[in-house]
């Protein structure tokens, strides 16, 4: 990969980092716009969670990196009070594409230098 696709590929990155951020931002604001210790108290009088920081929240609303699925989870379920359902259907999705770009998976087989494709062995039937 050259620098100069490397540097576009980085730049989607944060971008798509940052988009994410502002939709968390914007889920904070339609819940109510709740401080982040109204939020960390929230998170960690959850039955189903044990932790909430208000400096972990921070760096998810931040847009700088992007926050693990827990923390997504927990703010729109227990902070915000989305349905767990809708969570699962439309920002689950959301942050699975933005962590393939964070994250990208190597493929589990070598690239055919020809076409830049992955190369698939074919499987024998037993």
């Amino acid at each position: 990969m050259s620098v100069e696709n490397s540097n576009a590929n980085d730049d989607l990155t944060a971008a798509a980092v940052e988009v994410f951020a502002f939709h968390l931002r914007r889920a904070r604001r339609d819940a109510g716009d709740l401080s982040l210790r109204q939020l960390a108290d929230r998170i960690g009088r959850s039955a189903s969670r044990g932790w909430g920081s208000s400096s972990t929240l921070q760096r998810a609303f931040a847009g700088r990196s992007l926050p693990s699925w827990p923390v997504v989870e927990a703010l729109l379920v227990d902070g915000f009070g989305i349905d767990h359902e809708r969570v699962h259907q439309e920002w689950r999705r959301r942050w699975v594409e933005v962590k393939d770009l964070v994250e990208p998976l190597d493929p589990p087989f070598p690239k055919d230098p020809k076409t830049d494709g992955v190369v698939v062995p074919l499987l024998k039937p037993a």
